[in-house]
């Protein structure tokens, strides 16, 4: 399933890497303004 969607998002012309790089800062940010 989650190739599938992997390949979706590829195919719809999005940088998968980067976009991963971004959630991944938002949420470190959102966990340090958390806590």
């Amino acid at each position: 399933m989650a190739r599938v969607t992997r390949e979706m998002v590829e195919n719809s012309g999005i940088d998968l890497d980067e976009l991963v790089e971004l959630l991944v800062k938002n949420a470190a940010a959102e966990l340090t303004t958390f806590y």
